[in-house]
């Protein structure tokens, strides 16, 4: 029997932990040979009910053993979802500029800083997934879940424009956001460890046993407001931050130099 299987359904098995995944699959298998049993034991003694009560329910569940194996063994590794992710990744400087409305030589100050990596908030992007699917610790001990989030910063003259994009792994959802930051108003950029709790990405619920630990970025002003964006790769939020801190701090230096400038010595005014 050969079913086809979409993106979608393999990256499902692979946020289906081990426990859930042997569970669902005794579970075909076990109602498999149940109704099996009630199909040939109508078929020994010729019982038209039984026989074709169980055949009715035979092979849809046969159906869905075979599948849902085929899924787990076929699931992706985590270099792969790595790789899926990234080329969402990829496409999103085409996405972000027409959503803010730019062009290139609008935001060329400095380049661009385009950062992504998994989002371990509660979930909003897979609720309308049946699976009982959670975050997970790969084979390599890094954390992933099934909704991406990629950040793009643009550096005009005197504003930081953002684009953020959450993005699913397991189904077509997707969310978009747009934001802008005066260097001014900026008073900090750094990156943060945190930890989260583990959520059924079905029910939202929490699972208690264990936590995720990644890292983000955070740009907060002074307002209180902020940008963030969990990182895949901290070497490349580093050198982000190093980025934005050097031109905060170029764009404060030529701020106080241009207040200068304004300033009239009260003891020529009058010259």
């Amino acid at each position: 029997m050969n079913f086809p299987m979409s993106r979608e359904e393999l990256n499902c098995a692979y946020f289906i932990n081990v426990a859930q995944a042997f569970s669902m699959g005794f579970c075909d298998l076990g109602l498999t040979i149940l109704f099996g049993f009630l199909f040939v034991l109508g078929i020994v003694f010729h019982d038209l009910f039984w026989g074709l009560f169980g055949f009715i329910f035979f092979v849809p569940y046969l159906f869905f053993f075979i599948h849902h194996a085929k899924l787990y063994f076929n699931k992706p590794t985590d270099a792969e979802i790595d790789a899926q992710a990234l080329a969402l990744y990829s496409r999103l400087r085409a996405e972000a500029l027409p959503k803010l409305g730019l062009k290139e030589n609008d935001v060329n100050v400095v380049k661009p800083v385009e950062l992504w990596g998994y989002s371990f908030d509660k979930p909003n992007l897979v609720k309308d997934v049946s699976l009982p699917l959670s975050d997970l610790r790969g084979k390599d001990g890094v954390w992933r879940s099934p909704e991406v989030v990629l950040l793009a910063l643009y550096f005009s003259r005197d504003t930081i424009h953002s684009y953020c994009r959450g993005e699913s792994l397991v189904s077509n959802s997707s969310c978009e956001s747009t934001d802008e930051l005066f260097y001014q108003d900026i008073v900090s950029v750094k990156i943060e460890s945190a930890e989260s709790p583990i959520y059924n990405r079905k029910t939202g619920k929490i699972i208690p046993e264990e936590k995720a630990h990644f890292y983000s970025i955070i740009l907060r002003d002074v307002g209180g407001g902020t940008i963030s964006c969990p990182v895949r790769y901290v070497a490349e939020a580093e050198k982000a931050v190093e980025t934005i801190r050097a031109l905060l701090m170029r764009r404060k230096v030529h701020g106080s130099f241009q207040k200068r400038k304004k300033c009239h010595d009260p003891l020529h005014e009058n010259v």
